[in-house]
């Protein structure tokens, strides 16, 4: 029972790092693209 806790914490921890690495590509490309929209 303790493995399977360990296990559901370790995927909740990738996919909090999955969502947040995808989340800073969005706001850098977000960034990139308003920065040659205005340049």
């Amino acid at each position: 029972m303790i493995e399977l806790l360990a296990l559901a914490e370790l995927l909740a921890n990738l996919a909090g790092l999955v969502a947040f690495g995808a989340f800073g590509l969005g706001v850098g490309a977000g960034g990139l693209w308003l920065v040659q929209r205005y340049c």
